[in-house]
């Protein structure tokens, strides 16, 4: 008797003692849900029933975590998606931005990048390393891509072609008029991607690896020229200060000095002689 008149005096202490054990359970379910909620990418059709039967609690972090609308904002708007929880995707091209033109100054080892949307508002920036910009733009939904006409340009236009994307190259007296504010790497990108927007813009024509060599060859041929031009020139003076004129045209020259360099009569010295051979 003693027993059942101890329990019966303790029924309410001992009820307290579970309810408060059923909503900590209760609580911690809540608590490991909501986070699961959150980590996952689950559809709002999973997550109605849930909310409707937990009652998760719609707190700012969980609404901000988890937009869509089953979690709305005070004001009825929805929160915006942190950039951690951005999904970046390079098979599917997944990014929450949508990009149509998008500008790329070119340097040496970063790049700047600038993307607009179809009414030419910003939408995206972004600086990059050399090592990483492949895999940035693989990232990128395929878009209209735009840069300037400079060394390695159309090394990168064949390279962003392979990714899926359009590319242009503009000469950079096109792209000047459309910088604004001072002159630095993201007013550049920018202006570079306006640039890209207008219809009458000039581009230039891209240059096929094979091209891109015969005019590596026409280049080194005419420093080569320009080489010989300029020696045949210095001669000319070192002989004119001894008054021995010769012809200006390298044909003339190349008959000349042999011939001037043999004369012992013409008041040459050795030392004279020898600069002029060695020329």
């Amino acid at each position: 008797m003693t027993l059942i008149n101890f329990v019966a005096a303790n029924q309410k202490y001992y009820a307290f003692n579970l309810l408060s054990v059923f909503i900590m359970v209760f609580w911690s379910v809540q608590y490991l849900l909501q986070h699961l909620l959150v980590q996952t990418q689950l559809s709002d059709q999973l997550l109605q029933p849930l909310i409707l039967i937990l009652q998760l609690p719609q707190t700012p972090q969980f609404r901000h975590a988890r937009p869509g609308k089953f979690f709305l904002s005070v004001n009825g708007m929805d929160y915006l998606l942190p950039l951690r929880l951005t999904v970046r995707n390079v098979l599917t091209r997944r990014i929450t931005m949508n990009i149509v033109f998008l500008g790329i100054d070119l340097a040496k080892n970063f790049f700047q990048l600038c993307g607009l949307n179809q009414a030419g508002k910003p939408v995206y920036t972004k600086r990059t390393g050399r090592k990483e910009l492949l895999q940035t733009l693989a990232n990128i939904p395929a878009c209209l891509i735009g840069i300037e006409a400079s060394t390695g340009a159309f090394y990168w236009q064949r390279e962003f072609e392979k990714l899926g994307h359009k590319v242009k190259v503009i000469s950079p007296q096109y792209v000047k008029p459309f910088v604004r504010g001072q002159k630095n790497d993201g007013n550049d990108a920018q202006a570079i991607a306006v640039a890209l927007m207008q219809p009458t813009m000039q581009f230039v024509p891209p240059k096929s690896p094979e091209q891109q060599d015969i005019q590596a060859l026409h280049r080194a041929r005419q420093r080569i020229v320009n080489h010989r031009t300029a020696t045949v020139c210095q001669i000319r003076g070192l002989l004119l200060d001894r008054g021995i004129p010769i012809g200006s045209a390298v044909s003339r020259a190349r008959r000349a000095i042999p011939l001037i360099l043999e004369d012992a009569e013409n008041g040459l010295s050795s030392r004279m002689r020898r600069t002029i051979a060695e020329l």
